[in-house]
């Protein structure tokens, strides 16, 4: 998986992915102060080719962000939801999902 924003909240969507056995393998942020993230080194341009092949989470707790920057995300984005969460019967939930 992918993440876009290394920021707090890309703590706690990790805590998500780790507590599914997902592997994190690359992280883009637009903050070019932001070097790393756990082990990682950041992207600080967003590439469509970077991985491409990999689904992306936005992992920014702005909602009025996440808006904008999904509109020029190129990859496929992934679900992801913690293993203690519950989501109801009947609930549909779709690409970009991350249930914390």
């Amino acid at each position: 998986m992918i993440l876009y924003g290394a920021g707090g909240h890309a703590k706690d969507v990790f805590d998500c992915l780790q507590s599914r056995n997902v592997n994190l393998i690359g992280i883009f942020d637009d903050n070019i102060k932001k070097k790393s993230f756990l082990d990682l080194k950041v992207k600080h341009k967003y590439d469509q080719d970077y991985f491409k092949d990999e689904n992306l989470l936005i992992s920014i707790g702005d909602n009025k962000v996440r808006f904008e920057l999904i509109k020029t995300i190129k990859h496929q984005l992934g679900v992801i939801i913690h293993h203690n969460a519950y989501v109801a019967n009947g609930v549909k939930v779709e690409n970009g999902t991350v249930v914390l």
